[in-house]
This record gives structure tokens, C-alpha cells and sequence, in this order.
């Protein structure tokens, strides 16, 4: 299944429950993510493209991003195993040098520190 929508929905409060489902069941298996593009006519919004497969278990998440502002230039990002890019309920997505990074960022617990 295929779904295309608005791309809020990987990072906001209002996609916890449907995020939380997702990871539980493991069937997202690619995010085409198209931020500079009007998909939608008169529709101000980023965009994504989110395919789903519940045909089998899915390890890894496939990222890939709009290259430019014209329709149909992407590049892959590449692949990255759900505990990476599931980042405190949310969903993130780059490199996977990048998202190491970040991940270890948010996750850092300074307060054993002060």
C-alpha cells in the first residue's frame, strides 16, 4: 500500500498512535520525501510518498529525497534498520552517518553529567 500525504505526519504530536502501529508491525519499507514540489494544486504543504508491506517482516527503511524543484528528480538516501531512524517515537531520516549522529544527540542523558 502506498499512501501520499502530508509529511507531518513522521514527526508531529498527531502522528504518534499511527507512527507507534507502524513500527509495532514493521511494514513501512520505503519514504520518498518531496518538500519543494506542489503535488497537490493550490495545497501549500511538503509532501511524501510512504509504502507500506505487510507481506513480511521489514528490517530497513528506504529514504529517498527530491533532488531539485522539478518533478521526478530524486536521489536514495539509502537504507536504514527501524531502530535507527524510529528516534524517540519519531521519525527521522538522512544519511546514515547523519542520523547516527543525531540520534545520539537526542538521546544523550546529560543529566548524569550535572
Amino acid at each position: 500500500m502506498s499512501l501520499i500525504t502530508p509529511s507531518f505526519w513522521m514527526m508531529s504530536t498527531g502522528g504518534d498512535k499511527l507512527r507507534r502501529f507502524i513500527y509495532e508491525r514493521g511494514w513501512l519499507r520505503k519514504i520518498i520525501n518531496i518538500p519543494d514540489v506542489r503535488v497537490f494544486p493550490g495545497v501549500n504543504t511538503k509532501t511524501a510518498i510512504s509504502v507500506f508491506d505487510s507481506s513480511d517482516d521489514i528490517k530497513e527503511v528506504e529514504f529517498y529525497m527530491q533532488n531539485s524543484d522539478k518533478e521526478g528528480n530524486f536521489y536514495s538516501i539509502g537504507s536504514m534498520p527501524y531502530a535507527t531512524c524510529f528516534i524517540k517515537g519519531k521519525i527521522f531520516f538522512d544519511t546514515r552517518y547523519n542520523i547516527g549522529k543525531f540520534r545520539n544527540a537526542l538521546l544523550y542523558d546529560g543529566r548524569k553529567y550535572v
